[in-house]
């Protein structure tokens, strides 16, 4: 009885029923995020679980985001993050049909100026220990003109894909 069991256990997996969604290949920079945004806004469950899993950032992904001396305290919080929770992007109300988004440079954050300001706080501490070069993302799902809603940060895209970290500037309280 339990050969026949793990056998009907198999047969789902192995004939299709369980396969991942494809998902959409999107841009760098604003336009790519905003692609992303309405994407998540409109998407399936099982394509929001999809992008959640493959927007988690590795290794070469946080040495691609921030400077080397905080490399060790990037990973770690991530894992441990990633570890207890799994970061789902998403509307958290049915009314949020309103997508905002805004982009900061790392120079932007050390002044914490234009769309910086949007940004939570600790990004402008978090700033000297970006990539020169990187562009951060924060979005937001909002009912029209209404300020508060479901806000994600920080997207960045490197090596070729978009990733996610989520709240990252918390890792400077790693002691």
């Amino acid at each position: 009885m339990r050969f026949l069991w793990l056998t009907l256990l198999w047969l789902p997996v192995s004939s299709g029923f369980c396969q991942q969604p494809t998902l959409p290949d999107f841009a760098e920079g604003r336009e790519g995020i905003g692609e992303m945004a309405l994407f998540l806004a409109q998407c399936s469950r099982a394509e929001r679980e999809a992008l959640a899993f493959s927007l988690r950032p590795d290794e070469a992904d946080i040495e691609a985001l921030f400077l080397p001396e905080f490399h060790d305290k990037a990973r770690e919080y991530l894992t441990g993050l990633f570890k207890h929770f799994h970061v789902v992007v998403q509307p958290l109300k049915k009314g949020q049909s309103e997508v905002r988004i805004w982009g900061a440079t790392a120079a932007s954050l050390r002044a914490y100026s234009g769309e910086a300001a949007f940004f939570p706080g600790g990004y402008k501490e978090l700033a000297p220990y970006f990539q020169e070069d990187v562009e951060i993302f924060r979005i937001k799902f909002a009912e029209p003109d209404r300020y508060l809603g479901a806000s994600y940060d920080a997207f960045a895209y490197v090596n070729g894909h978009w990733k996610l970290f989520p709240q990252v500037w918390k890792a400077l309280q790693i002691e």
